[in-house]
């Protein structure tokens, strides 16, 4: 991509979020308070338009509501003088906006992502780390009886390549994988016409006739080995196992009529998608850092080691 076509995206990225990149940096002083034996004024920081857009851009979940950056903070050069290296490191990675691919611009400007956290996938024996980016605003996941009359059986159970059982969830529902590269997360797929992207579609559509049929495929289990970007599942107990290929292969079937091909999927629900932890922008990855850095003391650097889960 041109570097005009990256600016643009820049602009409506910064326009749609409503933030300005050059504000005002004035930095001002409390008045000194008339009972401070010290007489030392409280800093008033100026706004950082980085960590204002940050805010904007992650859609907020339940259990992190209060995860945000402070929109006010003081100079690197402070952070440093006051708390050292790590925290002005942690600092300096969150402002690395600017220079991210186009990628992730793209993938932000779908106002789509929530905040992520690292993930390792237990089964690699390469013990690659992955990160996890939960995502918001996706299609609901519904019986749809307009493509979906195709379908022989109801799953009880799924197995993993290795024969290992992968049961349904309290909602009655699977957990799968579907691999593609990052770029059809904004971009359509070959194999679905009509589609723009996973994210800008809100969810996944019905593929072309090949292999078991018009359907989503999918794996029973986290498939680390393939491309960049591994989309996470919640999908209705329809799925049909291939006859051929890899074990641990399955298929939301449509209802096999050409008409289905590349219509939405609702009984896939699309609930986060992974990508390798060292190739993930440090913007989108370092975790929020909130007021209580400054007034508290020393946050250390995010520990892959330590955060796993």
């Amino acid at each position: 991509m041109s570097s005009a076509a990256s600016a643009a995206i820049f602009a409506d990225l910064l326009e749609q979020y409503n933030v300005d990149p050059f504000p005002e940096q004035n930095v001002e002083t409390e008045p000194e308070p008339e009972d401070d034996p010290e007489g030392k004024p409280d800093e008033v920081y100026p706004e950082c338009w980085q960590c204002k857009f940050r805010n904007r851009v992650f859609h907020t979940q339940d259990s992190d509501a209060e995860s945000e950056y402070d929109e006010r903070h003081p100079t690197y050069e402070n952070i440093r003088d006051r708390y050292g290296d790590d925290v002005c490191q942690r600092q300096l990675a969150a402002h690395e906006f600017a220079s991210m691919p186009d990628v992730w611009l793209q993938i932000m400007l779908t106002d789509t992502l929530c905040q992520g956290k690292p993930a390792l996938n237990f089964d690699d024996a390469d013990g690659k780390l992955w990160f996890r980016f939960p995502v918001a605003r996706m299609r609901r996941l519904r019986d749809d009886p307009a493509h979906t009359e195709h379908v022989q059986h109801t799953s009880d159970v799924l197995h993993t390549w290795d024969f290992r059982p992968v049961h349904r969830t309290a909602n009655d529902t699977f957990v799968c994988y579907h691999a593609v590269s990052l770029h059809n997360l904004v971009n359509g797929h070959p194999k679905a016409p009509g589609s723009t992207g996973i994210l800008k579609d809100g969810g996944m559509h019905y593929g072309i006739q090949h292999g078991d049929g018009i359907g989503v495929y999918m794996y029973s289990y986290f498939p680390a080995f393939m491309h960049d970007c591994v989309v996470e599942l919640e999908v209705l107990p329809y799925l049909t196992t291939l006859e051929g290929g890899s074990k641990g292969r399955y298929v939301m079937k449509s209802n096999q009529d050409e008409s289905s091909i590349g219509a939405p999927c609702n009984t896939v629900l699309v609930r986060a998608f992974y990508t390798r932890y060292d190739v993930t922008p440090n913007w989108l990855k370092v975790p929020p850092v909130g007021r209580q850095v400054f007034d508290s003391g020393i946050v250390p650097l995010f520990s892959a080691h330590s955060s796993v889960q």
